[in-house]
């Protein structure tokens, strides 16, 4: 259950051509009580799933890259964890065009990474 919602979080989104405000997905709640390692091992397999690497580990999170087009576009997010919650943050980017706009909320390039 855990890969499953992972992987909807770490999907690559189809978007636009324009920047469009960055928005980080609610904490996910699972109902059930997973041991650190499980909730661990699970992050990692939907990370892998979709092709996401493991950067670094620390006890209740996990810092997931993804990679596309040969170095070209690069996105860290942190993954922290409970027995029973996981949420997806972003950490950085290169290649994304991500900045802070003017009147201070973040926003990312929207181009479809999933295209190729």
């Amino acid at each position: 259950m855990i890969i499953a919602a992972l992987t909807l979080c770490l999907l690559p989104a189809a978007v636009l051509a324009r920047s469009t405000e960055l928005v980080e997905p609610d904490p996910v709640t699972i109902n059930c009580n997973l041991p650190a390692e499980k909730m661990q091992q699970g992050i990692m397999s939907g990370g892998a799933m979709r092709h996401w690497m493991v950067i670094s580990q620390t006890p209740g999170n996990t810092e997931l890259q993804y990679i596309k087009g040969n170095n070209k576009h690069i996105i860290s997010v942190n993954v922290s964890y409970t027995e029973n919650t996981f949420a997806v943050t972003y950490k950085d980017s290169s290649g994304l065009n991500y900045a802070v706009k003017d009147d201070g909320t973040p926003a990312a390039s929207t181009r479809d990474l999933s295209a190729g």
